[in-house]
């Protein structure tokens, strides 16, 4: 006869045995999430290798999938056996644990704590608000700067989060809906933060891809991490509500020409007129300074180096000169590449006020937010909410800050959204690499409601 487990009253406390099994449990999930992570790591390194060997390209290509086919067709180097082995019977294992942890545990998991209200800080006095306009004068003509001003992004280590299994399950579901509209998940990456509880969930999240304009996202707190550091003048991060000035142009427009200034001025490079002084190879090392900042603080293999094309006013459509000599073999060019996981891990600094300073990650939050109001972005000849993941939370009853990129080939964005009632406040990141990604435009708005709807629920529960 089975045995029919006991119910337990709302009102009666759970025993200690069973809260003991239960913190033993889910420290076995995160040491094996943790030991699964590093060979996923290890994994796409060793996909990059083999890549590189290979006549396949390392990243997408511009040209369009053949009309047979919504799918890319490019060729993909099988990852080494064993290393795959190792991340299948890990990942048994964790499914195991999780199966035990839903079935016993199951009111012991992190969506029934109390959430705690969550505010972003309002801008100080010293900062420039969007809704209080100051006048500024443009910008003077920038010192040069020695090379040996290595400037290290302030945070030393990853955030401490702990994996959640009700986070997990919106994740599955989120990629059940994709695999039902039939769009490709292994060119899918999915990150999840509930800044609340610290705890997240991921899909392919530490696959490195080409990220478009979420490059800009890090240039960003790079130009406030050097003018903190008195590497560039404070006037290089104010801005108005007409949005004039390159900062704002920068992560509000996501514009091309701003980006290029900016990147110029962390680098102390130029895309065009090489000085005679220079070579290529002190011009490279300057340049990959910028991933070196990042490097330094945990954020292992990143690259965004590149720009951002076209760039009108230098009437590149494409890199030349020295922007395609660093991209190496035209073959198998070499790319910006950032993880999903990364670009959450940095928005969640910004957010919670340790990017830079806490008066930085404040002015950074204000020029992330974005109106959801159709009359407002509707307005507008490109905007980042039509397409992507505000879209389909206009009319709620919250706030919103993200950063897009999109091309033909892509479509990527990480977003916070902090209900103004404080039931929830999380961090979602969603990369879609392909054309079947780039040319969708409900397949965002369709997640980001679906994470919404999930996490509200699940946060009212508590």
């Amino acid at each position: 006869m089975k045995r029919q487990a006991e119910p337990v009253s709302p009102q009666k406390p759970l025993s200690s045995d069973r809260n003991s099994n239960s913190v033993e449990l889910e420290a076995k999930l995160s040491r094996a999430y943790k030991t699964i992570k590093k060979l996923r790591t290890r994994l796409a390194q060793l996909e990059s290798e083999q890549q590189l060997k290979s006549s396949s390209p390392v990243r997408p290509t511009i040209t369009p999938p053949q009309p047979s086919s919504r799918r890319r067709t490019r060729s993909r180097t099988h990852p080494s056996v064993s290393a795959l082995g190792y991340i299948s019977l890990l990942a048994l294992a964790l499914g195991g644990l999780g199966a035990i942890a839903k079935f016993f545990f199951s009111d012991l998991f992190p969506q029934w704590i109390e959430l705690t209200p969550f505010y972003s800080p309002a801008v100080t006095s010293s900062s420039i608000s969007l809704t209080s306009p100051q006048a500024v004068s443009s910008p003077e003509p920038q010192p040069e700067i020695s090379s040996s001003s290595e400037p290290v992004y302030n945070i030393e280590s990853e955030p401490n989060l702990n994996y959640s299994l009700p986070l997990q399950a919106i994740i599955d579901q989120v990629i059940n809906q994709v695999s039902q509209q039939k769009l490709s998940t292994s060119s899918l990456s999915i990150h999840l933060i509930d800044v609340q509880n610290k705890t997240f969930a991921e899909y392919r999240s530490q696959t490195p891809r080409f990220p478009a304009s979420i490059a800009k996202l890090f240039w960003m707190v790079a130009l406030f991490a050097q003018v903190e550091a008195g590497i560039q003048p404070n006037e290089m991060i104010n801005y108005t509500a007409e949005c004039q000035t390159d900062i704002c142009k920068l992560v509000k427009n996501s514009d091309n020409e701003a980006a290029s200034h900016i990147l110029d001025q962390l680098t102390l490079t130029s895309s065009l007129n090489n000085p005679n002084s220079d070579n290529y190879e002190n011009w490279l090392k300057k340049r990959h300074s910028i991933n070196q900042f990042f490097q330094k603080a945990g954020y292992k293999n990143i690259d965004i180096s590149q720009k951002n094309y076209p760039i009108p006013e230098l009437k590149m459509e494409a890199p030349q000169a020295w922007e395609l000599k660093m991209r190496g073999n035209p073959k198998q060019p070499i790319r910006n590449q950032i993880t999903a996981e990364q670009t959450s891990r940095l928005m969640y600094e910004i957010v919670t006020q340790k990017a830079v300073s806490p008066e930085a990650s404040s002015q950074m939050m204000n020029l992330l937010e974005r109106d959801l109001d159709p009359k407002v972005w509707k307005l507008q000849e490109s905007n980042p909410i039509q397409g992507f993941l505000g879209e389909s939370l206009a009319g709620l009853d919250i706030r919103f800050f993200s950063k897009v990129g999109w091309t033909s080939e892509t479509r990527f964005e990480v977003a916070f959204i902090q209900s103004k009632s404080s039931q929830v406040a999380y961090i979602l990141t969603v990369f879609g690499e392909g054309k079947e990604y780039g040319d969708n435009w409900e397949i965002f708005p369709s997640i980001s409601r679906l994470v919404y709807d999930k996490m509200t629920e699940s946060n009212s529960q508590s």
